[in-house]
C-alpha cells in the first residue's frame, strides 16, 4: 500500500515529459499537436469579486486543465511512467509507527 498527496497533482505535470510519454503511444504528428494547443488553452476564472477573467495558457509549461475531458486520461499516461519504474525497485519494508 502507498499513501500519497495527489491533491496538486494535475497542476504540475511538466508539458515536455508529458507529450513524450503520449508520443510513445500516438505517432500522429496532427493529433499531439492537438494535444499540445490543448494544454496551452487559454482558461477563464472567475475572481473573488465575482469577475470573469480570462488567463492565458501560452507560457504555461506544466500542468492539465482541471475539469477537461481529456485531464484524467494524460495524468493516468504520466503516472504510468512513475509507477513502471516504481514496480522494479527493490522492495523496502517501511513499519509505520502509530505514535511515530
Amino acid at each position: 500500500m502507498v499513501d500519497a498527496d495527489l491533491s496538486k497533482y494535475f497542476d504540475t505535470i511538466p508539458h515536455a515529459e508529458l507529450i513524450g510519454s503520449v508520443a510513445t503511444r500516438i505517432v500522429d504528428r496532427h493529433i499531439l499537436h492537438l494535444i499540445k494547443l490543448w494544454l496551452t488553452a487559454p482558461v477563464e476564472e472567475t475572481d473573488p469579486d465575482g469577475r470573469r477573467r480570462m488567463i492565458s495558457g501560452k507560457h504555461r509549461t506544466c500542468g492539465t486543465p482541471q475539469g477537461g475531458v481529456i485531464s484524467p486520461l494524460l495524468a493516468n499516461r504520466y503516472m504510468n511512467r512513475f509507477l513502471r519504474h516504481w514496480r522494479h525497485q527493490p522492495r523496502r519494508r517501511w513499519v509505520s509507527e502509530p505514535w511515530a
